[in-house]
């Protein structure tokens, strides 16, 4: 822990090391699977020496003469490769790429525990010593047998470590030449917040100046009238000092003027100057943000070699698009859910070499991993080579657990069938691997996914391989939207969010058993109004007197529709600001954000407004009427709402209910069944956990917690049968929990007679 007495709890000195340590490790993995790729170079040997010689010259300063010591070896393992006195065999990068590992540990270690941690490792580390020294002496095979390469660092040393928030950007290969700087995600948040206000500021200047424009117009006015004046009282001849005093006035006026003019021409420069700045600033801090996409995904390689080694599989890791950018909260975010799918595509996805060669492909795997620009959209792909996903498998499990009935599985298609894996511990093999499972752990990569305001989409060819596409914004902070009018407010549309905005003929507007639509692109687009689905009806001016409509197209997989607005305003780049948690959640609406001359505008979830139309639709032409008037006491048949994001869940339930004489309604997620039960009377709520905008969990804590609804029953039913799970629900308030499987035999239907008696 020290050397000749000098204390290492000096933190900033650690904290220098541990800088070192981050960058340069990184720099021996990549030039570590470089050489077990084959390319043996010069440049890559040198660049190994060099990060090699600066962990040891860290060391040195710290006083941590176990890693000089490692590091030292290692240097002089890739000098005499270098030289070609020695060949570098897969053991001995093993040994390398292990060694590296323990430099991570060793900066990973609490302060408070690294002498601990070094007096425990001794052993290993002489052993290392001895083992690199073997290699270049003798180029032998390591005798030490040290952890495993696909240990992860210690986590307890991650955890206990104490240090500033800050993180490290690496620098990639192409941008050696830049400087990086440390600086917290607060400070940067804070300083793109005040760029934006410094934005909206800049164009106060150009509204002055268009008051000192009016001004001279009102001054030129003047002007002339005066010219008039005194072109009457030169007719007249009547007063000669009035004829002078009105020459004196006219030449302090066109004085006046002249400067007047000079300073506009001066304000309109500075204007434009200021305003040309601010948005540079703002651009600028905006790009802080961004980081290439191979900071995500530099620790892939380092763990597919090492699981495919583990596993005894040849696999190679393909990565495309490293240098496309997206927000850096997008690309942290991700990390976890692409491990898995990676993780998942080595284990059950890639077959065996042997398996590969009898089924006529190459004996190595590939798994691509790419990511790209589309349509205003941060795409990542995770695309293996492998045996597919077996769907007969899958329908198979999903017939087991109770899920579905026989025969509605044997309907399900393709797309439908998929959608089971993101069910929490849904599996279809029976002994599921200690790495990972085939759909295990999904329902945790679409939660990440969907935090982040992506989607995610599984395609697969049996035999072929396996495609996962993550559909991710390119950032948190910023978007483009198409800015509109509704009820004389602004509202915005992200841009990557929506098909199209166009005009739309009353003429070509037609009605079919109340709903309208048009055709477009031989689509039938159903039409609704923005003031209803935001419950604006009768605010503001309208565009019942206008020729055409404006209409807002936007849509997923299985539906279009076109969402009427007051007017378009513009296109607009819109920092986004959260709404405050005072707030709450506001149905259909993501965020806020404010425009350049300071008026507040929403940001319109385009995905909770195509599931707010789908309930109408699913509810049936007199959904929304019904949601919106009290209990009709003469319908004698109990009122029950189902609210279920699956639309084969709700109407597994619609069914079962309404053929034993209920009657009932449905909600697509938890945010349109908490607007349905404070609006509508209801007998019962039946409702799923893990749902969209608003849990079932928080349904239920809403809805127990209103003086006026705390009375109505609550049944929650959900895949999840854990004890846990059930314990979680019960204690949110819900009066029953059940799984999916009571729907096959009459524990379901008894419980809701339990509650609420007969129909």
């Amino acid at each position: 822990m020290t050397k000749d007495g000098q204390d290492l709890s000096n933190f900033s000195m650690l904290e220098l090391f541990r800088m070192e340590v981050e960058g340069q490790c990184e720099n021996l993995t990549e030039g570590l699977l470089e050489l077990d790729s084959g390319n043996q170079s010069k440049e890559v040997f040198e660049s190994l020496m060099r990060s090699a010689h600066s962990i040891k010259g860290a060391a040195r300063i710290v006083g941590l003469e176990q890693a000089v010591q490692l590091a030292h070896g290692m240097e002089n393992v890739f000098v005499s490769a270098q030289n070609g006195e020695i060949t570098l065999k897969k053991e001995h990068i093993d040994l390398l790429l292990s060694i590296v590992d323990i430099f991570q540990e060793i900066s990973n270690t609490h302060d408070e525990k690294l002498e601990t941690y070094l007096k425990e490792k001794e052993d290993l580390f002489i052993r290392l010593t001895k083992d690199l020294s073997a290699i270049t002496q003798k180029g032998e095979e390591p005798q030490c047998s040290p952890s495993p390469p696909t240990q992860d660092v210690s986590k307890d040393a991650k955890e206990n470590r104490k240090g500033p928030e800050l993180k490290t950007e690496k620098i990639s290969s192409t941008l050696q030449q830049q400087r990086d700087i440390r600086i917290s995600a607060s400070s940067l948040d804070r300083l793109l917040g005040l760029s934006g206000e410094v934005l909206i500021e800049s164009h106060w200047l150009s509204g002055f100046n268009k008051k000192m424009i009016r001004l001279k117009h009102l001054y030129d006015e003047l002007l002339k009238e005066m010219e008039r004046i005194n072109d009457i009282s030169q007719v007249s001849k009547n007063c000669t000092g009035q004829q002078g005093a009105i020459g004196d006035l006219k030449k302090m006026a066109t004085d006046f003027n002249d400067q007047l003019t000079n300073c506009l021409v001066e304000i309109e420069d500075h204007a434009t100057r200021s305003a040309y700045h601010s948005h540079c600033l703002h651009q600028e801090v905006i790009a802080i943000r961004m980081r290439p996409f191979i900071d995500c995904a530099e620790v892939f390689p380092r763990m597919v070699r090492d699981l495919a080694l583990e596993l005894g599989k040849d696999v190679r890791l393909d990565i495309r698009g490293g240098d496309t950018k997206a927000d850096r909260d997008i690309l942290e975010k991700i990390k976890a859910p692409l491990n898995h799918l990676l993780r998942n595509a080595i284990d059950h996805g890639i077959e065996s070499p042997e398996e590969r060669e009898r089924l006529g492909k190459p004996r190595q795997g590939v798994i691509t991993l790419e990511a790209s620009h589309k349509s205003g959209m941060f795409i990542v792909t995770v695309k293996d080579d492998g045996r597919g996903i077996d769907l007969d498998a899958v329908r198979k499990s999903v017939v087991e657990k109770g899920m579905v009935s026989q025969e509605m599985a044997d309907g399900l298609k393709q797309e439908e069938l998929l959608e089971f894996l993101f069910l929490p511990g849904f599996s279809t093999k029976k002994d599921v691997s200690k790495v990972s499972g085939r759909g295990v752990g999904l329902d945790v990569v679409r939660d990440m996914i969907q935090k982040v305001r992506g989607t995610v989409r599984i395609f697969t060819n049996p035999g072929a391989g396996t495609t996962f596409e993550l559909q991710l914004p390119l950032t948190l902070s910023v978007v483009r939207a198409l800015l509109v009018q509704i009820a004389g407010e602004p509202y915005a549309f992200q841009l990557s969010a929506i098909d199209g905005a166009l005009k739309v003929p009353l003429e070509e507007i037609e009605v079919i058993e109340g709903n309208q639509y048009f055709l477009y692109k031989d689509k039938r687009i159903g039409l609704f109004h923005a003031r209803r689905l935001f419950e604006k009806e009768g605010q503001g001016a309208s565009q019942t007197e206008k020729e055409e409509l404006s209409v807002v197209l936007i849509g997923d997989i299985n539906h279009y529709y076109g969402v009427i607005v007051d007017s378009f305003i513009g296109v607009r780049e819109l920092v986004v600001q959260p709404l405050n948690f005072f707030v709450g959640k506001i149905q259909d609406i993501n965020a806020a954000s404010m425009l350049e001359d300071g008026t507040p505008v929403l940001i319109i979830d385009v995905e909770g407004l195509i599931r707010t139309m789908d309930g109408v639709i699913t509810s049936g032409s007199q959904a929304s009427t019904m949601l919106e008037m009290a209990h009709d006491e003469t319908n004698k048949a109990k009122r029950i709402l189902v609210v279920d994001d699956s639309i084969t869940v709700r109407e597994v339930e619609r069914n079962l209910l309404t053929s034993k004489g209920y009657q009932v309604d449905v909600a697509v997620d938890g945010l349109e069944g908490w607007k349905a039960v404070r609006k509508g009377v209801y007998d019962l709520v039946i409702t799923d956990v893990d749902m969209p905008r608003m849990d079932g969990i928080e349904l239920v804590g809403l809805i127990k917690g209103d003086p006026e609804l705390s009375s109505t029953p609550v049944v929650i039913v959900s895949y999840k049968d854990r004890e846990e799970d059930r314990n979680r629900g019960l204690e949110a308030g819900a009066d029953y929990y059940l799984t999916k499987g009571s729907f096959h035999d009459e524990s379901f239907v008894n419980t809701v007679r339990d509650l609420i008696g007969s129909p």
